[in-house]
């Protein structure tokens, strides 16, 4: 196995992460606006919510980039998944605004922290 020939099993744990991803992201970026509409947020507070983990992320970005290289790519994509993967779970027990907000920006952290990993 040499670094420019990955083991297939690699490739379809990748594979299999980015499809998981995309469509948690999709059924998040769905219920999301209708949950915190039920939780008393207006359209531009929910406009806010929506687009903090986005804001997050870029923000973080240049900063994730030498975090991952000082601890590695496998470390920090082991770490940023597990942490999302716990996030989406608080989703169903947040039961206010201020923690949906907070879950968001956790996202965005991820997000930052995942992409230069990967």
């Amino acid at each position: 196995m040499t670094r420019d020939n990955p083991p297939r099993s690699a490739l379809l744990a990748l594979a299999g992460e980015g499809f998981l991803s995309r469509l948690s992201s999709g059924v998040i970026g769905f219920a999301l606006p209708l949950y915190a509409f039920e939780l008393g947020l207006g359209f531009a507070e929910i406009s806010v919510l929506i687009s903090l983990n986005l804001i997050v992320g870029i923000a973080l970005k240049p900063f994730a980039g030498p975090l991952v290289d000082r601890i590695g790519s496998r470390v920090s994509s082991t770490a940023a998944l597990g942490v999302r993967s716990l996030l989406y779970l608080l989703f169903a027990v947040a039961g206010a605004p201020f923690a949906l907000y907070a879950i968001q920006s956790a996202r965005g952290v991820t997000k930052a922290v995942r992409d230069p990993a990967l």
